[in-house]
């Protein structure tokens, strides 16, 4: 196959036909291509639509990052600097879809996703059994152009033209059969896609179009390489071409022909960039002559116009800056990547409504996108229909929002429910997912934790709170106390038995007055680690707090008095 995907390890290939499309999508050893789309579009990170001249890269559900396999060389008569080494291609949203032109050698990858894809080019080769005297080459150029001078006979003398065998056409070089010699070549020489454009010559008035069966003869250039040799093509035509030719006068014109044009292809020491204007109405390629080189570097060769898309630094450069939004426009995606998951069981429940807190997941991430097309939402309260905290992994954090889910018997998961769920394509159980440290109070309603408690809250504390304080009231009414109270203690405040006294750990002014009378004041931390374990333990030391005594004051030492 002409082109093909390979992996950065080079383990793996993908077939890349021209005409077929493929998926990219994330697999055992990251990014991966298949021809077949999965059944979930949310799966697909772009979409490769390969063709002859290279590959069309469509940004799926995830950024892409297009990187080249060297520097870009900048237009010798340009001014400006040459383009970006690689670039993102932002994911797709309802209103906008990227797509780029991926060529040879370029690397693609995910900012979140591991592995490479690279697009590789391998130039076809054919065998071919040429009659032509390798030491003559030029010998068919003059047979073929005194054919050209005397196309109106009705006989051919020089035996330079066979009758046409069906659509083929044979040619000969030489009246006699000469030793046959088979060579490997290129069916189509490539060359670098920036380089030194090729200037189109000018003509005055439009072309003379004439229809013409014999074979005519044009002059360009090869950009194939030095080392690779070009022998006498035998092509089939399928369909009639355009070709710009030279007259005996010199002056250029259009002839239409129906098989290949004959053209003479003279090698040249570096490459150089061509491009083709095409239209809806003819195909027309241009060539012109730069330099003469020897007649002994030239041989003829009847070869098949190529389409050929050439991509100037300037305009790929302009193209990145429209097509790529400001550092400020872009989000963190998550993708959906390791490998499957192997749970069994399905989730029991109604339709997820999923509160974050503390979360990895970001609000616009494929996770959150696949968990709305399968009929869940994303809820910002923990209050109301929501069903599902999901938390980050590791150390518990005692956000306002999981206190609150405990409180409520609210199931809380880890991130990784969520993922693996869209890897699975299903919503898996909620009971592999909990976190460890809430395994005494998962699912398990703290609603009459405090019930019958006051809560006092010292004038020090509550300034602590700022605006959260009225979340902390709200959480304790949640766990049953029978009121929250926060002002300086006093009057018959200070012999209420069943109340709790929250204070600062340090500096708390109203901490002595309190335990003068002989109360216990606990610190802030005391009421969320009673909701997290679902025990109240008013006989704990661990968040007592305790006052300072005071260091005592050395006196200072009194010298003795000088002697005046």
């Amino acid at each position: 196959m002409p082109w093909a995907v390979n992996s950065n390890d080079g383990q793996q290939s993908y077939p890349a036909p021209a005409g077929e499309t493929l998926y990219i999508v994330t697999g055992d050893t990251g990014l991966s291509a298949v021809r077949a789309a999965p059944d979930d579009p949310a799966l697909i990170l772009g979409i490769l639509a390969v063709q002859s001249y290279g590959a069309k890269l469509e940004a799926g559900n995830e950024v892409l990052r297009i990187s080249p396999a060297g520097p870009a060389r900048p237009h010798k008569n340009g001014s400006s600097n040459p383009p970006a080494e690689g670039f993102l291609l932002q994911a797709k949203t309802d209103n906008r879809i990227e797509t780029t032109i991926v060529r040879s050698q370029d690397r693609i990858t995910s900012p979140n996703v591991s592995g490479t894809l690279t697009l590789i080019w391998t130039p076809p080769q054919i065998q071919v059994q040429s009659s032509e005297k390798k030491d003559n080459p030029a010998e068919s150029t003059e047979a073929v152009q005194a054919e050209d001078e005397t196309e109106d006979d009705d006989e051919d003398l020089d035996n330079t033209v066979v009758p046409s065998v069906g659509k083929s056409q044979i040619l000969r070089s030489t009246p006699h059969m000469s030793a046959s010699r088979s060579e490997i070549i290129q069916e189509t020489p490539t060359i670098d896609r920036v380089g030194d454009a090729v200037g189109l010559s000018s003509r005055l008035g439009p072309p003379e179009l004439k229809k013409d069966d014999s074979v005519v003869a044009a002059t360009v250039y090869s950009a194939a390489p030095q080392n690779n040799s070009i022998a006498n093509d035998l092509a089939e035509a399928e369909e009639p071409t355009h070709a710009e030719m030279e007259d005996d006068n010199g002056k250029p014109e259009l002839r239409k022909s129906s098989r290949h044009p004959k053209v003479q292809i003279s090698k040249r020491p570096s490459p150089a960039l061509e491009e083709e204007t095409s239209s809806p109405s003819a195909r027309t390629v241009k060539r012109r002559k730069v330099d003469n080189d020897s007649d002994s570097n030239t041989i003829t060769t009847p070869v098949q116009t190529a389409r050929k898309t050439a991509i100037k630094g300037k305009k790929r450069e302009s193209a990145i800056k429209d097509s790529t939004p400001s550092r400020s426009q872009r989000s963190t995606q998550s993708s959906i990547a390791g490998s499957p998951v192997n749970v069994e069981g399905d989730y029991d429940g109604p339709k997820p409504r999923v509160a974050l807190s503390n979360s990895t997941i970001q609000p616009n991430s494929t996770f959150v996108r696949w968990l709305k097309k399968s009929g869940g939402n994303i809820v910002d309260s923990v209050e109301g229909d929501c069903n599902i905290l999901c938390i980050k992994e590791g150390t518990l954090l005692k956000t306002s929002k999981l206190l609150q889910a405990v409180a409520g018997g609210t199931p809380i998961v880890t991130d990784k429910w969520l993922m693996d769920s869209a890897k699975a394509g299903r919503f898996l159980p909620l009971d592999l997912y909990k976190p460890p440290d809430l395994e005494p109070v998962w699912k398990i309603p703290q609603n009459r934790l405090l019930e019958s408690y006051t809560i006092f809250f010292t004038p020090a504390l509550k300034a602590h709170y700022k605006t959260a304080f009225a979340d902390m009231e709200k959480l304790c009414k949640a766990v049953g106390a029978r009121r929250v109270v926060s002002k300086k203690p006093g009057g018959k405040d200070l012999y209420e038995k069943a109340s709790i006294f929250l204070a600062e750990a340090e500096g708390d002014k109203d901490v002595p007055a309190l335990l003068e009378v002989g109360h216990t004041c606990y610190t802030k931390d005391f009421l969320t680690h009673s909701i997290v374990v679902g025990e109240v333990d008013l006989a704990s030391e661990e968040f007592r707090v305790q006052i300072e005594e005071p260091k005592p004051v050395k006196a200072a030492k009194k010298g003795r008095g000088r002697n005046s």
